[in-house]
């Protein structure tokens, strides 16, 4: 005899299997159906218009006149220091004759800026010449020089210098120096320094330490008289790259420019571009050599009218015009 229960429970299962059936039929026919050109006038209202920001335009002086090199970017850079700032900035370039790049910090307020020239002034004679100026929002200026410099006064007193030997170069005046040995007390050799004048000797200047390891070097090449390139490096005791300088000239323009600090991991690259000897297009690369910025001037009758900047991604997000 079959079990009472089990009946029950067969009929239970197939009551509610057909119950299920019936909800999900009944589901599906009530779903509103959305036609393809609804479905995309709906997705078209939740769309919002993108927010277009304005280009910011700024009038300032975009040192048309000025004889001496001053990067596109070293421009935009100087429009965000305090008019003091800025003030100092004018006079130190008429004093340096040009500024290889100019950098603001923007958490101290600070420029600074690679100098063409060094402004400050010591009775040396001459070796890499690098010199940073530091102009702070109150518009005082400190100077920082790269490698080494010399001792103030060694030209009067080389010859007669303690613990050091001066050979010089005595066909000319005032007589060139073109070796120098320095020496501790204990007559040990602290450093060597050589200076060579021929054109046809890219190695214009090397220090050497006791051990005779390259501190220092400056090269100058001339290609087909008129491409012009200078290199400075400087050396930490391990024998690696601590800091390096590199300027390329066509003609008289400076068409390349590399910086780098490996101490404190900062660096610039910037290429430029010219037309009838006016700059025209900038490109400013990182430490990383990664793109930053590209900068393009226009002129009308030889006077530059504006500066636009554009960010890594070719778009427009600054124009400087006079």
């Amino acid at each position: 005899m079959i079990n009472k229960k089990i009946v029950i429970g067969i009929a239970s299962g197939i009551a509610l299997t057909a119950l299920i059936s019936g909800l999900v039929f009944f589901i599906e026919e009530e779903a509103p159906k959305i036609s393809e050109h609804e479905h995309q006038k709906t997705v078209k209202k939740t769309v919002k218009p993108a927010v277009v920001k304005p280009i910011e335009i700024k009038t300032h002086n975009l040192y048309t006149n000025t004889p001496y090199n001053i990067p596109l970017s070293a421009i935009v850079e100087i429009t965000k220091a305090s008019e003091k700032a800025q003030k100092t900035t004018e006079g130190l370039l008429e004093n340096a004759q040009g500024f290889y790049f100019v950098k603001f910090n923007e958490n101290n307020k600070t420029l600074e800026i690679l100098l063409e020239n060094p402004v400050t002034t010591s009775e040396t004679y001459p070796r890499h010449n690098i010199e940073l100026a530091y102009i702070d929002n109150d518009g005082n200026v400190k100077y920082t020089a790269k490698g080494y410099n010399g001792e103030n006064g060694e030209v009067s007193n080389a010859v007669e210098a303690e613990n050091d030997i001066w050979e010089f170069d005595k066909s000319v005046e005032p007589n060139r120096p073109v070796k120098h040995v320095a020496y501790d007390e204990h007559d040990n050799v602290k450093f060597t320094e050589v200076w060579n004048y021929d054109e046809n000797e890219p190695v214009k200047y090397e220090m050497k330490d006791g051990n005779d390891k390259i501190v220092s070097i400056l090269k100058e090449t001339v290609d087909h008289s008129s491409n012009y390139r200078k290199e400075h490096v400087f050396y930490n005791k391990d024998g690696k790259t601590e800091l390096s300088l590199s300027v390329n000239y066509d003609g008289a323009n400076l068409s390349r420019l590399t910086y780098y600090d490996a101490k404190n991991h900062e660096g610039i690259s910037i290429i430029s571009e010219f037309t009838d000897g006016n700059k025209t297009k900038e490109v400013v690369y990182n430490q990383e050599y990664e793109l930053q910025n590209t900068l393009k001037s226009d002129y009308e009758n030889g006077v530059r009218k504006n500066i636009t900047v554009l960010d890594a991604d070719s778009k427009e997000i600054e124009t400087l015009s006079n």
